[in-house]
């Protein structure tokens, strides 16, 4: 817990002061929609109700569910702001905005997530809030 900690107050720290030009690969590998499809280490199946992350070039990020998003055709459950530490390896969900009774990963002002892998095709994240371990893959949505 304490190596969380500390992680999290150098992240905050290097992206209020720091040079934001250490971020931009990462960023620019993370820009677009991402589909959940399970759990790192265990075997792929369905997933009946997955989140689409779509984080924009502008710094702010959606997040949809077709069965939690009031809208069928624009089911967003959740607005914000994120930001990545390329050196960490770190990512920030802040200023978040909820429409819905249904949370990405929990209801507060932020979500910290380290980032274990990102190409041009996955992503696997660890969400900071969680207690355990899980990493969660993505795949990025083709359009």
């Amino acid at each position: 817990m304490v190596r969380i900690m500390k992680r999290f107050l150098a992240f905050v720290i290097l992206m209020w002061f720091g040079d934001k030009t250490y971020s931009q690969s990462i960023s620019n590998k993370i820009i677009g929609s991402w589909d959940f499809v399970g759990i790192d280490g265990k075997k792929k199946g369905f997933v009946e109700c997955p989140d689409v992350i779509n984080f924009n070039a502008n710094g702010s990020y959606t997040v949809y569910n077709d069965c939690y998003g009031e809208n069928p055709s624009n089911p967003f459950t959740e607005r914000g702001l994120w930001l990545v530490d390329s050196k960490l390896m770190s990512g920030l969900l802040k200023e978040r905005k909820f429409y819905v009774n249904y949370y990405f990963h929990k209801r507060s002002k932020f979500v910290q997530f380290e980032i274990k892998e990102v190409t041009d095709k996955a992503l696997k994240i660890h969400f900071l809030d969680k207690a355990n371990l899980v990493v969660e893959k993505y795949v990025r949505r083709k359009h």
